[in-house]
């Protein structure tokens, strides 16, 4: 977790070490959280969302951009959850 005031490079540094992930051959995803939440609740919706959590799932590193700057209603927390219990059974 990377963590400070707005504008010291959270979000480069987090990109940085996507990036020397990727060069190392570690799969790796970005996403904003509120984009992501957004996506998957539009999945929810159109039958696409195991398939997109599963996706989620498979990768190795998991970058969340701008966590924690709104509250998490149940429904997100839940997919955070399956997410979260995804990457662990998957490694």
């Amino acid at each position: 977790m990377i963590t400070g005031p707005t504008g010291v490079g959270k979000s480069y540094i987090a990109s940085a070490l996507g990036n020397q992930a990727c060069l190392n051959g570690y799969n790796v995803i970005y996403y904003n959280m509120q984009k992501l939440f957004s996506s998957l609740k539009t999945s929810k919706a159109d039958g696409s969302y195991l398939k997109e959590v599963d996706r989620i799932g498979k990768q190795d590193l998991l970058i969340l951009d701008d966590f924690g700057l709104q509250p998490l209603d149940v429904n997100i927390r839940m997919m955070m959850l399956e997410i979260i219990e995804d990457q662990h059974v998957q490694k």
